[in-house]
């Protein structure tokens, strides 16, 4: 049974305690797709262990963007070990069949890359990271919202996983593009900007965990020039 955990389900969708318990009173294994549920740590840790398997972004905890985190049940975890590339090579030898895994063959570099993330994310000061994060989203309020059209949005919900993003909504009527516009514009500028719809319409949302200072300058330009 899959489950996707976002940690912010409203009252239409179970908990995941509850799918545990369906999944456990009707005998099937529960796949948690756990995404970005990263923080809190104990946020991370208790979902971690929730599913016979789950699945986690590693490239949240600024591991590379193709890498993940398996955890569960160990013969589940197992299972899926065996569908990568070291499994089709050696389940011939042990009896089993080919896993279909060659195709999405992880180089070491990868793999050390996820280690070292980990190992970072349970012992850096979050709160320092907070900091600098809410700082950026600051930066955007401070460079877009006085201009004519666009609004900045800065959540005030406390941070669940990676949700350090901030909103931006543009006023066609003002800006004379709609959204959809300044994303194509974002996209075939220099340098391209990838953005998508944010969480309210008319909006695009922009995580500030990977962009330096520097970076959020640029896009915040970026975005004055497509609205010109």
């Amino acid at each position: 049974m899959p489950f996707y955990e976002s940690g912010l389900w409203g009252d239409e969708w179970v908990s995941i305690e509850e799918a545990r318990a369906l999944a456990d009173k009707h005998d099937i294994r529960l796949i948690v797709d756990a995404a970005g549920q990263i923080y809190p740590l104990d946020q991370f840790t208790k979902v971690a262990q929730t599913g016979d398997v789950v699945a986690f972004g590693a490239k949240y905890i600024g591991s590379p963007h193709s890498t993940g985190i398996c955890t569960g049940r160990a013969e589940w975890v197992e299972s899926a070990f065996q569908q990568n590339f070291i499994g089709v090579e050696v389940a011939g030898m042990k009896g089993l069949p080919r896993g279909y895994g060659r195709p999405y063959k992880t180089d070491r570099g990868e793999v050390v890359g996820v280690a070292a993330a980990l190992r970072r994310w349970f012992s850096i000061d979050h709160e320092e990271r907070l900091a600098i994060e809410e700082a950026k989203r600051t930066a955007f309020h401070r460079g877009l919202n006085d201009v004519n059209g666009i609004d900045v949005t800065i959540p005030n919900t406390p941070q669940l996983g990676p949700n350090t993003t901030v909103f931006i909504r543009f006023d066609p009527e003002v800006t004379g593009v709609d959204v959809n516009e300044v994303i194509k514009r974002l996209e075939q500028g220099d340098p391209p900007i990838w953005t998508r719809v944010g969480g309210e319409e008319g909006s695009i949302g922009i995580g500030v965990q990977m962009l330096t200072d520097e970076q959020v300058e640029t896009v915040i330009q970026r975005i004055k020039e497509v609205i010109s």
